[in-house]
């Protein structure tokens, strides 16, 4: 016990190293997840759209990437200087690196507390690894932290932590609104000369509503374009029911009738915590993690992949506990009194010191396994063969012609994210459907609109020019691939033509695995040349 206590002591006294040490420990973990990671469309498409953005085009391009534009806004220096893809996850690191010391060093939990949340996907992996916007959550929500026991001494520098928050991801809208208009109504009910709050308030709009009115041009474009967060709008009535057992597989890897009544029942204890010790954080609870489920069970209904989006939901958990500490002996007389008429309050508030961080830490500590699991799948390479694809072609040489018979908008055969991995500068890609070497405004675009262009074109294919665009083409290029799913849009006439392309072989690795190809669909890849 003398040991422990002399241990525990000497982290106290040596905050800054310890954090240090964890920071550097965190980044030695992360290098060999970033140097194995497969692009994913989702990355590759920032990326992508971040060599092209300017002042006056921005909006614009966000067409095609529903979220603020701040990490494309990043990236563009390093992307638009050749700068090679894996850039973008160092840069991630970087951000997430940053909040880890702020973590360590600054929150008032205890070590205990923030090793788990250390380990869950809020830092490890899905943010610095998989490198989109989501990588400066974490240190948004730090800043915010760090930034809100004296808000109403340092208004601005609260405000900042907002905007800053405002730039990240739309999902943390719900934590970004309401600490928003609590710091108003906190403001305004303060004893302050009238003069006094006027500047207050003012330091702290100014930056919060500039960064919130940036964004609003892609709200509003994201809804006009029923994309908001990649999705339909109120397309399924009945989804709810069916996002909490994808937020299980997500959050915990299983699905089963145990964990669900858990997650319920650490729910409630959670709530009714709050709700006896701060009215405040109760509120700032229920409204951003409500957001969170509001936007994918009525706006954002078919979305099968809720991993990435998960980790967010543990980063608002973070928040709340934080500020739940800042603001623990702050209690609400009439609400506390009301709810110690419930003896499981009364129970917990004499048995437990922190009733609401106990049931917050067993959910962020089931999201670990699952967080690891992804983790080393992505570092054992079974995400995807956007590695395969890449080295293949970087590796051709001589001038190349890579034709697509079949394209879906962003679920195509030459995504992003294998694009964004291809250095040959000799590799030109045709269009079969729009006739055209450029299309990729389609492929970063995931729009009805596009669609419809495609669906709209393939009704006119002529197979016959097809035929001979290829022996036009083999007088001009080294080598020709000809590359088709098997499953064709509307278009009613076989694109891959089986009687001419029959003569040519399927392309194959020695794992059996077919050549270019980038996503986890059948695609038939023909060497014509």
């Amino acid at each position: 016990m003398v040991m422990l206590k002399r241990l525990k002591d000497w982290f106290k006294n040596h905050k800054t190293l310890v954090a240090f040490v964890v920071t550097g420990l965190f980044v030695l973990v992360q290098v060999p997840f970033i140097l194995n990671h497969e692009t994913l469309n989702s990355e590759a498409t920032a990326w992508e759209l971040s060599k092209e953005i300017n002042p006056g085009n921005i909006y614009d391009k966000n067409s095609a990437e529903p979220y603020p534009f701040l990490f494309e806004v990043i990236l563009a220096p390093f992307s638009q200087n050749n700068f090679p893809v894996i850039t973008m996850s160092i840069i991630a690191l970087v951000f997430v690196a940053i909040a880890v010391f702020l973590f360590v060093r600054f929150a008032p939990m205890g070590f205990l507390v923030k090793l788990i949340f250390l380990l869950s996907s809020a830092f490890f992996y899905f943010n610095p690894t998989i490198a989109r916007g989501y990588c400066l959550i974490p240190l948004s929500i730090c800043l915010i932290c760090l930034a809100y026991e004296k808000r109403h001494k340092k208004p601005l520098l609260y405000g900042l932590s907002l905007a800053f928050l405002a730039q990240t991801d739309f999902l943390m809208y719900g934590l970004l609104v309401v600490l928003f208009v609590g710091f108003i109504i906190e403001e305004i009910r303060s004893k302050n000369n009238a003069k006094k709050t006027f500047k207050t308030l003012l330091l702290f709009l100014f930056p919060t509503l500039i960064s919130i009115a940036l964004t609003i041009p892609i709200i509003i474009g994201a809804f006009l374009n029923n994309l908001i967060l990649n999705g339909g709008l109120f397309k399924n009535s009945e989804v709810a029911l069916s996002l909490f057992p994808s937020f299980q597989l997500a959050f915990f890897g299983v699905n089963e009738v145990i964990v669900n009544i858990l997650t319920i029942v650490l729910a409630i204890i959670i709530i009714l915590g709050f709700l006896a010790r701060n009215f405040k954080v109760t509120i700032y609870s229920i409204v951003s993690l409500g957001f969170w489920f509001f936007i994918f069970s009525v706006l954002y209904p078919n979305y099968s992949n809720l991993d990435q989006k998960s980790s967010l939901l543990v980063l608002i958990l973070l928040a709340i506990t934080w500020i739940f500490y800042k603001e623990k002996e702050v209690k609400n007389e009439i609400i506390s009194k009301f709810f110690n008429l419930f003896e499981i309050v009364k129970f917990l508030k004499k048995h437990l010191k922190y009733p609401v961080v106990v049931p917050i830490c067993i959910l962020v500590f089931a999201n670990i396994p699952n967080t690891f699991a992804e983790a080393f799948n992505d570092l054992n390479g079974e995400l995807n063969n956007v590695k395969d694809v890449s080295k293949f072609i970087n590796n051709l040489e001589g001038k190349t012609l890579i034709i697509e018979g079949d394209t879906i908008p962003y679920n195509d055969l030459f995504t992003p994210s294998v694009r964004a991995n291809i250095e040959n500068k000799n590799v030109s890609f045709y269009n079969a459907l729009l006739k055209s070497y450029d299309d990729y405004g389609y492929h970063l675009s995931y729009n009805e609109a596009s669609m419809k262009v495609f669906d709209d074109v393939a009704e006119k294919v002529d197979s016959s020019e097809i035929t001979e665009f290829f022996e036009n083409s083999k007088k001009e290029y080294d080598h020709i691939y000809y590359l088709t799913g098997v499953y064709i849009r509307s278009c009613d006439e076989k694109l891959y033509i089986e009687d001419y392309l029959m003569d040519y072989p399927i392309i194959r690795d020695f794992n059996n695995k077919e050549y270019l190809r980038s996503q986890l669909r059948t695609v038939l890849v023909y060497k014509i040349k």
